[in-house]
């Protein structure tokens, strides 16, 4: 960066901050939250703004559990031109906040601006992760299986998947929630592997499965958990 000057510098820190973006995308993905957001702070320096730096902040301060936090970004991040994925993760944090009525709103938005069937796809995505929040296990699945899995990509399967699970979970039906991890292991086996939340999901329902029981114990066994 410092021997570059001109478009060649703008385009060294568009550079920067993507590889600092996706680092840190990681490392929330992992649990090292903490560590996300100190990449996110080394990635402002020379930017003004900058939404991607933005965006992932919002899914950070989602993942702390901090919706008003996440709003506040979000709405920073609409006025750095956001596309439909900001007014999606801003319906999860409204969720959160126990206000589906705006959630629903946003929702609304981050539909009519999909472009594409990925991205319509990952807006019925995020309408899971809002039923969820409310404990709708039946509609979160709803939404699941109305989503286009051609569309998403074999991680972003695996987080759909994982978000039905739970939902199922904290209704109480583990034998259900037990199916959905099972599909999303064979989806992204790796990633259901590495995510703490799946893994203390898959140790939770350890003792509660009956139909599924040998299915939840050999993902424990691949996921080192017993």
């Amino acid at each position: 960066m410092a021997a570059a000057a001109g478009p060649g510098q703008e385009e060294a820190v568009r550079l920067r901050v993507d590889a600092h973006v996706l680092g840190a995308g990681l490392l929330r993905r992992l649990g090292y939250k903490d560590l996300a957001w100190m990449l996110l702070h080394r990635a402002r320096p020379g930017t003004l703004e900058p939404l991607p730096v933005l965006v992932e902040e919002v899914r950070l301060l989602i993942d702390l559990g901090l919706p008003e936090y996440a709003l506040a970004r979000a709405a920073r991040a609409e006025d750095a031109g956001a596309d439909w994925e900001v007014p999606a993760l801003a319906a999860v944090a409204q969720a959160m906040a126990g206000r589906r009525s705006e959630a629903e709103q946003l929702l609304a938005t981050a539909s009519e601006r999909a472009v594409d069937a990925r991205e319509s796809s990952l807006v019925v995505a995020a309408r899971a992760v809002v039923a969820a929040e409310y404990g709708d296990a039946s509609e979160a699945a709803d939404h699941a299986r109305a989503a286009d899995q051609t569309a998403l990509s074999g991680a972003h399967r695996s987080g759909l998947l994982l978000v039905t699970a739970a939902a199922e979970a904290r209704q109480g039906r583990a034998d259900r929630a037990a199916a959905w991890l099972v599909e999303a292991d064979t989806v992204a086996p790796m990633r259901l592997r590495l995510d703490p939340f799946a893994r203390d999901l898959v140790a939770a329902l350890v003792e509660r499965t009956t139909v599924q029981a040998r299915a939840v114990r050999d993902l424990a066994e691949r996921a080192g958990l017993r």
